[in-house]
């Protein structure tokens, strides 16, 4: 009995743990870790710092702790309204980067509710 518990605590908190980080294709970023901080640089790049594991990207963070949103993507307007959002009503998001990429380019986000 106290195995089947021990084992359920192990999978619950190693869940837990698995969505609040990043992985080489994009972080995820909810209550338990939210996006702290976006700032708009003059160049017209918008940086979003990376939560937890941010090491575990397959791309080379601006200042080694930003993604980069460039004001050339073809969503810009859309994607940032969407991390304002996230950020605002604290909503779980998923931020996907280009592999590969300088400054870890964003490439698309994804909301929760």
């Amino acid at each position: 009995m106290y195995t089947k518990i021990a084992f359920t605590l192990v999978l619950l908190f190693s869940a837990i743990n698995v969505n609040a980080e990043c992985t080489a294709n994009g972080c995820n970023a909810d209550q338990a870790d939210p996006i702290k901080r976006i700032y708009l640089a003059a160049d017209g790049v918008i940086y979003v710092e990376a939560p937890l594991g941010k090491e575990n990207l397959d791309c080379t963070l601006a200042e080694g702790r930003y993604m980069a949103l460039k004001s050339s993507h073809l969503l810009f307007n859309e994607i940032y309204s969407t991390l304002l959002s996230a950020v605002i009503a604290n909503k779980k998001l998923f931020v996907r980067i280009k592999n590969g990429s300088a400054n870890c380019e964003i490439a698309y986000v994804q909301l929760y509710p």
